[in-house]
């Protein structure tokens, strides 16, 4: 059964963009955060 879609803040979105515009490790912060990478990619691009 799929998971139940999580909302997040704008804020938040800004910061995790922030750290991958700092270099920081893309996959790390997906599975720090149990998010899919595509969806920070995806939010970075918007």
């Amino acid at each position: 059964m799929p998971s139940k879609a999580r909302i997040f803040s704008r804020e938040f979105k800004v910061s995790v963009i922030r750290r991958m515009l700092a270099g920081e490790n893309v996959s790390a912060i997906a599975r720090e955060l149990q998010v899919r990478r595509k969806d920070l990619y995806v939010w970075r691009d918007r």
